[in-house]
């Protein structure tokens, strides 16, 4: 039976995104916990960017945390269309993680023009020592976090 989170599943990113994963790792960040970040961004941005060539950042979804995974599996469950039995399906669940895998590069592109903007290497990477990724990353859910809305 195919399971979100079966151990059979690399996420490997674009090549693009490679300097914005180190960065960000610099700064204690695991590459899953990065992904799922940039992901949330991007599905509450609504912004997407389909792979081109994914050659960049890898991981197994093994690596989500516990939380995560029922982050994740809460997203997929409020789609109109999605049920239990729909993640019992292989391709069903290929297409949630190439659709997660768009949010979270346009969630990087969201984070590169608005969060980190000032802090871009000439290939519009992010480039900033570890402390202050954290400290703009603070900045950035703060001014997020409003009364009336969730942060993500």
């Amino acid at each position: 039976m195919a399971d979100l989170f079966d151990g059979n599943r690399s996420i490997t990113l674009d090549v693009e995104y490679k300097v914005d994963y180190q960065t960000l790792q610099k700064a204690n960040l695991s590459t899953a916990d990065i992904f799922f970040l940039t992901m949330i961004i991007g599905c509450r941005q609504n912004q997407k960017i389909t792979p081109s060539t994914p050659a960049g950042p890898k991981f197994n979804t093994l690596e989500f945390s516990p939380v995560q995974k029922d982050l994740v599996y809460g997203i997929i469950l409020n789609q109109d269309d999605m049920d239990l039995d729909k993640l019992a399906n292989d391709e069903i669940i290929a297409q949630i993680w190439r659709t997660f895998i768009s949010y979270a590069q346009g969630g990087m592109q969201w984070l590169r023009s608005h969060t980190f903007a000032d802090n871009l290497n000439e290939q519009g990477a992010i480039e900033l020592e570890p402390e202050l990724v954290l400290l703009k990353l603070n900045e950035f859910l703060q001014t997020e976090n409003d009364d009336k809305i969730a942060p993500f």
